[in-house]
C-alpha cells in the first residue's frame, strides 16, 4: 500500500511511457509484483506517517505495533480507492513521443508560378492540376462529373478558362488590401460572379467585348503579369505602346507601360532587330579646310535659308531669305538678308 497517488498511477501505467529513471524503477516493481495488488491508503490511517510527524516514543499508539484496524476487517470494508485527479506531476515524468507522421494542412499554393516562363504553359498545367483534383474529389463522392474535359482526357476551352481564373484570383490577392484602403478608387474595381476583380467604368453600353469594357485588374509585382505581357509581346514583337494596348484588351496591369518597356528591353529578338546599322565612313577634308594662318573668310562657303514672311506695306507681305556665309577655316559665320533668290540680288549681298 502507498499513500502517494502519483506513485500508484505510475505503477499502474506502462513503464516504457516514462523517462529512463522512472521507467527502470516502475519496471522493477511491475516485475516483482502485480500492479493490481497495489492499493491506496489514506494519510490519516497510514502507520508510516506516525514517525514522520515528529512524535515522541511515549506518544506512539497501539496501531504502530498492530497496524491499521481496517486490515482485520473484510476487504469490502476497506477504504475506497481514491481516483487520481491531478496528473500534472505524473505527466512530467512521461517520455515525449516522437511523431513519425505529422498530418498538416495542404499548402494553399499548389503551383509555383515563378518556375514557369510561358503564360500558356502555366495555364495548361494549372488546368490539368485542377482537373486531377476534381477527379479525386469525384471518386471520393462516387460521382462522375467531367465537365471540363472530353472523352479523350484532353483540355477543353472551359477547362482552360477554369485554370486561368484560378491563376488570376491567385495573382489578385495583394489587391484586396489596397482596394479596402481605397487606393484604387479611380478604377472603380468590382468582383464578378467568378470572384475576379475587374475594372469598372461607364462603358457598359459600348459595342465591345466584355473583357475590353471591364478588363481584369492585376498588380505590377505579380509574376503572372510579367508572363502575360511577355506572351502578348512575343506575338509580333511590337513596341511598348502597342504591347500595352494589346494587353489592355483583356488585362489592366498597374504600371503596364513600365512593365511592357521592361519586357521589350529584355527581349533577345527585339535586341537583334534594333541593332545599329553600319555607317559610311566620311571622306577626307578638302585643302580649303586645312589651310593654317589664312585670314577669316579667305575660303568661304555660302547657303540660303528661309523664306521668312516680311511685312513691306500696310497690307502686303513678301518672302525674304537669309544668306549664310561661313569661313571654312575658322568656322566664323556672317549673316545677310536677300529680298529674293535672283542672281543680281545675290551679287548685291555678296558685295
Amino acid at each position: 500500500m502507498t499513500d502517494s497517488l502519483i506513485t500508484l498511477s505510475s505503477i499502474k501505467s506502462r513503464a516504457r511511457s516514462f523517462k529512463k529513471f522512472v521507467a527502470t524503477r516502475v519496471g522493477e516493481i511491475q516485475g516483482s509484483t502485480n500492479p493490481s495488488q497495489w492499493r491506496h491508503i489514506p494519510g490519516d490511517v497510514n502507520v508510516a506517517d506516525d514517525l514522520t510527524r515528529g512524535l515522541n516514543a511515549d506518544q506512539l499508539n497501539d496501531r504502530w505495533h498492530r497496524g491499521p484496524d481496517f486490515l482485520r476487517r473484510p476487504r469490502s470494508e476497506w477504504p475506497e480507492e481514491a481516483k487520481v485527479e491531478n496528473k500534472s506531476e505524473s505527466e512530467q515524468e512521461r517520455r515525449k513521443e516522437q511523431s513519425v507522421m505529422v498530418v498538416t494542412e495542404p499548402a494553399e499554393d499548389i503551383i509555383d508560378c515563378t518556375k514557369f516562363s510561358s503564360w500558356r504553359k502555366l495555364v495548361r498545367v494549372a488546368s490539368y492540376v485542377l482537373k486531377f483534383v476534381k477527379k479525386l474529389k469525384s471518386k471520393c463522392k462516387k460521382e462522375t462529373d467531367t465537365s471540363n474535359d472530353d472523352a479523350n482526357g484532353t483540355l477543353t476551352p472551359d477547362g482552360l478558362q477554369i485554370g486561368e481564373n484560378y491563376l488570376i484570383r491567385k495573382g489578385q490577392r495583394p489587391l484586396r488590401s489596397r482596394i479596402d484602403k481605397g487606393e484604387l478608387k479611380a478604377l472603380s474595381p468590382y468582383r464578378d460572379d467568378a470572384g475576379i476583380i475587374r475594372v469598372g467604368g461607364r462603358l457598359d453600353r459600348a459595342k465591345m467585348s466584355f473583357d475590353m469594357v471591364h478588363p481584369v485588374l492585376l498588380p505590377y509585382e505579380d509574376w503572372i503579369s510579367r508572363l502575360i505581357t511577355r506572351y502578348v509581346h512575343e506575338i509580333g514583337h511590337n513596341g511598348v505602346a502597342a504591347t500595352t494596348a494589346k494587353v489592355r484588351r483583356k488585362y489592366w496591369i498597374l504600371k503596364g507601360h513600365n512593365l511592357a518597356k521592361t519586357v521589350k528591353l529584355r527581349c533577345a529578338i527585339c535586341r537583334a532587330f534594333d541593332r545599329k546599322v553600319e555607317t559610311q565612313k566620311m571622306a577626307e577634308l578638302p585643302i580649303e579646310r586645312l589651310t593654317p594662318y589664312s585670314p577669316p573668310f579667305h575660303y568661304t562657303a555660302c547657303d540660303y535659308f528661309g523664306p521668312f514672311q516680311v511685312k513691306v506695306g500696310r497690307n502686303k507681305t513678301a518672302k525674304h531669305y537669309g544668306v549664310l556665309f561661313t569661313c571654312l577655316n575658322t568656322r566664323a559665320v556672317h549673316l545677310e538678308r536677300a529680298v529674293d533668290c535672283s542672281t543680281m540680288e545675290f551679287m548685291q549681298v555678296l558685295r
